[in-house]
């Protein structure tokens, strides 16, 4: 055998066993699940995040997202319940926190909105509850306008 065929070979060995030992990877079905509760909104992107180790203080995440002003943006929290942590989301900007999952008392909502202000880069930063472990997917979606009906409009056209 050739050196490059060898070195193909064990290439191809490592990256097929890889995927199954990665870190950073949940479970398809988590997000799935998430995907299915988005009935008036649209779906932009989706934050899938793991964390095994315990270590305080630590950011187990953060994403940088462009969001654009008078649009109503919604996060939603899908947590993997055979982890320990739920994540806490939390999006700000480079000088101040807007919104985030968690409530003033201190309980976890399954997601939260936020109507922009202004356009611009954004950041989610994601922990979890315990300071790791933990499994979740966030997802970004938007607000669907409110379409008038056809027939609305068919009505309105032939009153003219």
């Amino acid at each position: 055998m050739t050196l490059y065929r060898k070195i193909f070979i064990l290439l191809f060995i490592f990256f097929s066993c890889v995927p199954h030992f990665a870190f950073g990877q949940c479970d398809h079905t988590l997000l799935e699940n998430s995907l299915l509760n988005l009935e008036k909104y649209t779906y932009l992107q989706h934050f899938r995040i793991k964390s095994a180790h315990h270590s305080l203080n630590s950011t187990c995440a953060q994403f940088s997202v462009n969001l654009t002003k008078g649009i109503t943006y919604v996060f939603t929290t899908e947590n993997d319940r055979s982890e320990e942590g739920s994540a806490i989301v939390k999006l700000h900007d480079d000088f101040k926190y807007y919104s985030g999952n968690m409530a003033e008392d201190e309980r976890l909502l399954p997601g939260f909105s936020f109507i922009c202000g202004k356009s611009g880069i954004y950041y989610l930063t994601i922990t979890f509850d315990n300071h790791g472990p933990g499994c979740a997917v966030v997802i970004m979606s938007m607000l669907n306008e409110q379409k008038p009906n056809r027939v609305n409009i068919d009505i309105i056209q032939n009153t003219m």
